[in-house]
């Protein structure tokens, strides 16, 4: 049976007509993150299946077309990022990974409200002054709670059935 991964990865939805670029990578257990580009998430998945650095450096040599010494200081670079955030083989240190789970989540849409509850945190100087999130925004991060599991989303504010 083979090991569970040492990290999870979060790759955030790009912007419409853009292509995706950053990804970044959990501890499995730990509160451990890194940020890395397309190749950089190509070469930790490598490693983290045991490759050795010297295969993934060939590999990735070959498959990008570039020398022996970059691709393989690309991949000891990675390997050391890897290491210093503690994101490469923990699953042998920790055998009982969590699995992270994302259950709801608050998106606050808007600072406008039209009443003027004392008790309200919205009664501040930014009352109806901020701008209202903008619709795209929201779908977009609507879209990207469900992609990760959300179950429930409530939307706040202000009062959020102002928004547009």
């Amino acid at each position: 049976m083979p090991r569970p991964p040492s990290f999870f990865v979060y790759s955030p939805r790009p912007p419409e007509g853009k292509e995706q670029k950053a990804h970044v990578l959990f501890h499995d257990k730990e509160p451990g993150w890194l940020a890395v580009n397309d190749t950089g998430l190509e070469v930790a998945k490598r490693l983290d299946i045991g490759e050795s650095i010297a295969d993934a450096a060939r590999y990735m040599a070959t498959r990008y077309n570039i020398s022996a010494e970059v691709a393989e200081r690309d991949v000891r670079y990675v390997f050391e990022q890897l290491k210093l955030h503690r994101l490469l083989d923990s699953g042998a240190k920790y055998p009982n990974a969590r699995s992270p789970s994302l259950d709801s989540a608050f998106l606050h849409l808007t600072s406008r409200c039209n009443l003027f509850c004392p008790h309200c945190y919205s009664a501040s100087k930014y009352k109806n002054a901020e701008k209202d999130l903008p619709t795209s925004v929201v779908l977009r991060a609507v879209d990207e709670l469900a992609d990760n599991g959300a179950r429930d989303v409530t939307f706040s504010g202000g009062e959020p059935l102002l928004h547009p």
